[in-house]
């Protein structure tokens, strides 16, 4: 064993290495290590990418070993990573309990129950993201759950191949939606999952199904303005590359244009950093979510009977102040549209989380009428 468990048994290890884990992963966290519960998955702490990728350099500078960037996207437990490290050291006891990984199943994680909820909250994250982007939401009034929406090759699905195409995704989210719309609910929807959202009210709609009471969303175009200049500037970067658009998911050669256009992306330089490991590892996830898009053709249909909320950011230099507008015309209800200071990802925590959470929360209070 190398440095500071060398000479030490098993079990010595074993308690060392996991120490050091919630010492930094507490660090990172910024929780008390006393108060970090080993047991409980790091995701469910608020451990993203960008926390794993500081953990992982901890892990390379103390004990010499580069654990899978996959493990640490799926934000493990410490008990779960330690396992895992140990295994690496000592390579005879492989045989050891593997390390438990998600529920291949699991569409919703992070998932805010109440005690006496009147409306459910589906969220769908931006391309790229997954359901930790609303790890905090909890903070939505008490009438509210928040359901996250976790796509296969994220997260806590990383292990999974991701969906490429709409005509194989939709139908699975809404298999997945079907058994929750008990109670009446909402969509959230940021970016590329602001049109996930749409498209699953039209789906509902065309079934004749329980439709959402409102639909909220941030980031994005109306959809009869999809896809927009950002994708037909990136599809430009990968027929430079020699692509003929946005590549397959599973496409890896050339590696080095691929990586490089993705950590180019703002979503790249938020999840992996500098790191080529991770960026490897959510390179499928990425590819998938821009052929989602990619693959968007508008279909002009009846505007919705409920209301939409948009939310855009000032400084967004994906998606103009008209074209978010434009959702007006896809509605009979009301409409309202709010801006706040902040990019294409004002959604999140550093940036104007509060004050979206505030303006979702108006929007879905309940009315007399209701």
């Amino acid at each position: 064993a190398p440095g500071p468990l060398a000479g030490l048994d098993a079990d010595a290890q074993r308690a060392w290495v996991m120490e050091f884990l919630a010492g930094r992963a507490g660090h990172h966290l910024e929780m008390d290590r006393n108060a970090l519960p080993l047991g409980v998955p790091l995701r469910d702490l608020g451990f993203d990418s960008l926390t794993g990728l500081a953990l992982r350099r901890d892990i390379e500078e103390r004990l010499a070993l580069r654990p899978p960037a996959e493990l640490l996207l799926e934000g493990p437990s410490i008990e779960q990573l330690t396992r895992a490290l140990l295994r690496e050291l000592t390579p005879e006891q492989a045989t050891a309990t593997p390390v438990v990984t998600a529920s291949p199943g699991a569409w919703f994680t992070h998932v805010v129950r109440r005690p006496r909820p009147s409306l459910r909250l589906f969220c769908f994250p931006y391309g790229g993201g997954g359901a930790s982007l609303y790890r905090d939401w909890a903070r939505l009034p008490a009438n509210i759950e928040v359901w996250p929406v976790q796509s296969p090759g994220r997260e806590t699905r990383i292990h999974e191949p991701p969906i490429h195409q709409l005509d194989a995704l939709l139908p699975q989210l809404e298999s997945a939606l079907l058994p929750h719309l008990d109670l009446p609910f909402a969509f959230y929807g940021h970016s590329l999952g602001a049109l996930l959202a749409y498209l699953l009210a039209s789906r509902l709609r065309a079934r004749g199904l329980p439709q959402p009471q409102h639909l909220v969303v941030g980031g994005f175009s109306a959809p009869f303005l999809a896809p927009g200049p950002y994708l037909d500037g990136l599809q430009r970067r990968f027929r430079e590359a020699g692509f003929d658009g946005v590549p397959a998911p599973g496409t890896r050669e050339p590696l080095q244009p691929l990586l490089d256009i993705a950590l180019a992306t703002a979503e790249g330089r938020m999840m992996a950093g500098r790191d080529t490991d991770f960026a490897r590892a959510l390179l499928p996830m990425m590819l998938a979510d821009l052929k989602l898009m990619e693959g968007y053709r508008y279909q002009p249909e009846p505007p919705f009977a409920f209301p939409i909320t948009v939310m855009h950011g000032a400084s967004d230099d994906r998606v103009t102040q008209e074209a978010s507008e434009a959702w007006r015309a896809l509605t009979l209800g009301a409409f309202q549209k709010h801006v706040t200071p902040g990019d294409h990802f004002f959604l999140r925590a550093e940036q104007a989380q509060d004050w979206l959470l505030k303006r979702i929360a108006a929007a879905l209070e309940p009315r007399a009428s209701d």
